[in-house]
């Protein structure tokens, strides 16, 4: 009796040893488990670059307004007419208007260069998927108006650009400062956007 005891004993340590072999995984298994977990890291990671891009987007189309909206005080205070610009990022010959034109309508600092020759910068001229071409030139955005002012003069830009509101008031430098959107841009008529979709 002591004997079948023992036998019975070690019949069932056996067969668990067995059942716990049997629950064990595969290399068939594991390799899909990997798989599994890769792409759902990659889709985590796609969805936060996403979201990384979608908040740069955010904050440059907030910049765009607030500047778009500097720009239309001061042509309230200048009889309607668009800021001045000749070169308006050359601040290393300390000549970077409209910047300095519609700082005061921002109460921020324009952009400076410091006694140690670094670009002094930050909203709302600087955009968060631009840093680098703010921190050269001291802004982000490029002011289109100023091209055309040096060959036909301010007057006869700003009524072109208020004969044509979809004209571009800033925008972004990069061409693509904005990873599958492109430039960011605010219209003379105050509309914000990809200007992809503006310039239509």
């Amino acid at each position: 009796m002591h004997h079948d005891a023992q036998h019975a004993r070690r019949t069932k340590h056996g067969a668990g040893v067995r059942a716990s072999r049997g629950r064990a995984f595969t290399l068939l298994e594991l390799l899909v488990c990997v798989a599994v977990i890769g792409v759902l890291a990659g889709l985590v990671a796609g969805a936060a670059r996403h979201a990384v891009h979608a908040s740069h987007r955010a904050v440059c189309a907030n910049n765009l307004r607030w500047l778009h909206g500097a720009v239309a005080a001061y042509m309230q205070d200048h009889r309607e007419t668009l800021p001045w610009a000749v070169d308006p990022y050359s601040l290393a010959w300390d000549r970077h208007d409209p910047v300095e034109a519609i700082a005061p309508y921002l109460d921020v600092a324009a952009p400076f260069i410091d006694e140690e020759d670094v670009v002094v910068t930050g909203q709302p001229w600087e955009c968060p998927a631009s840093r680098e071409v703010a921190g050269r030139h001291g802004s982000s955005y490029d002011y289109p108006p100023h091209r055309l002012m040096l060959k036909h003069g301010r007057t006869r830009v700003t009524r072109f650009h208020a004969a044509s509101p979809w004209q571009p008031i800033w925008m972004d430098r990069e061409f693509d400062a904005h990873p599958g959107a492109g430039k960011m841009a605010a219209r003379f008529d105050g509309a914000v956007g990809r200007w992809s979709e503006l310039r239509r």
